[in-house]
This record gives C-alpha cells, sequence and structure tokens, in this order.
C-alpha cells in the first residue's frame, strides 16, 4: 500500500505520472487550502479558514439542533449562548 492508500495493483500508469509531476510542489486549491507532497513523506495539508474551522462549525450546529426547541406555531428558537457559539464559529469560518 503507498501513501495515497492505493495497492500496486490498483495503480494505473497516469497515476503514476500524475504523481511524479505533482511531487515538491506546493498544490492550491480554489477553497484556498494546500497540498504539499515530497517523495516517501505524507502529504502536508494546509487547511483555509472555512475548512479549518470545520470542527467548531459542527460542533455549534449540533449543540443548536440538541437545544432548539418548537413553539406551538412551529418557529424553532435557540438560546444566546448557542447563537453565540454559531456565530463565534461562522466568524472563524470567514477568516474574521
Amino acid at each position: 500500500m503507498d501513501k495515497f492508500g492505493f495497492s500496486n495493483m490498483e495503480r494505473t500508469e497516469s497515476q503514476h505520472i500524475k504523481e511524479k509531476e505533482m511531487e515538491g510542489k506546493d498544490w492550491k486549491l480554489p477553497c484556498g487550502c494546500s497540498i504539499f507532497l515530497e517523495p516517501n513523506s505524507p502529504p502536508i495539508l494546509t487547511y483555509c479558514p472555512k475548512h479549518k474551522s470545520a470542527p467548531a462549525l459542527y460542533e455549534a450546529l449540533g449543540r443548536i439542533k440538541r437545544n432548539c426547541f418548537k413553539d406551538k406555531r412551529g418557529a424553532y428558537w435557540i438560546g444566546r449562548v448557542d447563537m453565540a457559539n454559531a456565530e463565534q464559529a461562522l466568524a472563524k469560518a470567514e477568516g474574521k
């Protein structure tokens, strides 16, 4: 198994060529994340603000889902603490 999780039998010639072209370069993704590949070492990932904050966003949404309540009219309500956590997570995702 190689550093990308493929066995030698699963790899195609085009995959080998593509990896050789990528080695030693810092690849920027449209979102702002980057991947740096070195031969014989694991890839180095640098996350953009949105992907770096994904765990905090996930946690804030989970808290909102667990703590919100529905009133008689069918409207959902969340508490101030949950809203503050969500606002902090969004600010982090936006790089603020």
